[in-house]
């Protein structure tokens, strides 16, 4: 059984736009971990290679963006012309 840390980028040392991407760990048993796992074992042996850990890179200013985009959607939908109702009999 081969186990392998493969770390093609090394983020530290490059300049931008790599400044706002974070290495998350993703804890061994959460959904996101187990999809990962199968879609990885569906391509080779599991007896062949050992997963030790699963990192997900978060890219911050397009989290901040998508919130930001959210937010925009919510003021916009709260602020939208209610159309005008004639109450006269």
């Amino acid at each position: 059984m081969s186990s392998v840390s493969v770390s093609a980028i090394d983020l530290e040392s490059m300049q931008s736009p790599w400044q706002d991407v974070e290495m998350v760990d993703i804890k061994s048993g959460a959904p996101e971990f187990n999809e990962i796992v199968d879609l990885f074992y569906a391509t080779c042996s599991r007896g062949e290679w050992r997963i030790v850990k699963i990192q997900r890179v978060q890219n911050l200013p397009q989290f901040r963006f998508v919130l930001y985009q959210t937010h925009k959607r919510t003021i916009e939908a709260r602020n939208r012309p209610r159309p005008k109702i004639n109450l006269t009999h």
